[in-house]
C-alpha cells in the first residue's frame, strides 16, 4: 500500500528544505566555534573526572582514552555526512538519511531528553561550585532549600537567555567560552607543573600490563 500523499520521507524532506530557507544567519564563525567548545567543556569535565577518579583512581584514564577513540568514528561519520549534506538539525536528520526514520526518531528523543536536562544540570553544578564559598547552599551533598531556590532562579535565567534570541545567546556563550577554555587549560598546566605525582600512576601501569598479559596469554 502506497504512502498517503501527505506522509513519507519525500514530503518530510521537502518540508525540511522549506524550513531551512526561513533560517537567517545570526552567528559568526567564532560564535559557532565556541558553541562547540562550550558543549565539550561543561560541568561534566569536572564532575565526570571526579566520579571516575573516585571509583577507579588513575586507571580511569584508560576509560577516557577508550571513549575518545570510539568517539572518533562518530565524529568522522558526522563530519563526512555534514560536508556532503549541509542541513540544519543534523543530529536528527543525518541518522534518517543513513539509517531510516526509526533511527532518527530514537536520536530525536534522546537529544530532546539530553537538551531538557542541560539547564537544570548546569544550575545544580553552578550551585555546587558556589557552595564552596556559601556552604549553606548544600548539605551532605544535597541542595538545601536555599540552594534549591538559587538553582531555580538560575534555570529561569538560562531559559530567558536562550528564549530572547540566538544572537544574544551566541555572543554570551562566546564570552563564557573564552573563560571555559582559558581556565581549564591553566588548571591543567598548573596541576601538571605543581602537583604531578608520578607514583600514583604505578597502579595504572600494573592494570595495563595485566590486561595485556590476559589478552595474549
Amino acid at each position: 500500500m502506497a504512502n498517503p500523499p501527505e506522509a513519507g520521507p519525500e514530503v518530510g524532506e521537502s518540508k525540511a528544505v522549506q524550513s531551512d530557507k526561513q533560517l537567517r544567519r545570526a552567528l559568526s564563525q567564532w560564535d559557532i566555534a565556541f558553541l562547540v567548545i562550550g558543549a565539550m567543556i561543561g560541568s561534566g569535565w569536572l564532575f565526570g573526572s571526579l566520579g571516575a577518579a573516585s571509583t577507579a583512581g588513575p586507571a580511569a584514564i584508560l576509560s577516557w582514552l577508550i571513549a575518545g577513540f570510539l568517539m572518533i568514528f562518530i565524529a568522522l561519520a558526522y563530519a563526512e555526512i555534514g560536508g556532503m549534506l549541509p542541513k540544519s538539525g543534523g543530529i536528527v536528520r543525518y541518522p534518517q538519511y543513513t539509517h531510516g526514520g526509526f533511527a532518527s526518531f530514537i536520536m530525536g528523543w534522546a537529544y530532546f531528553l539530553s537538551a531538557v536536562t542541560v539547564a537544570p544540570s548546569e544550575a545544580i553544578a553552578a550551585v555546587t561550585y558556589m557552595s564552596s564559598y556559601l556552604p549553606q547552599l548544600m548539605s551532605n551533598g544535597l541542595l538545601t532549600p536555599l540552594g534549591t531556590l538559587v538553582a531555580a532562579v538560575l534555570v529561569v535565567f538560562f531559559f530567558f537567555l536562550n528564549w530572547y534570541g540566538v544572537h544574544v545567546m551566541g555572543k554570551t556563550n562566546t564570552g563564557v567560552g573564552w573563560w571555559k577554555l582559558i581556565i581549564p587549560s591553566l588548571t591543567f598546566i598548573l596541576l601538571m607543573a605543581l602537583a604531578m605525582h608520578t607514583v600514583n600512576f604505578s597502579g595504572l601501569l600494573a592494570v595495563s600490563y595485566r590486561m595485556v598479559g590476559l589478552r595474549f596469554s
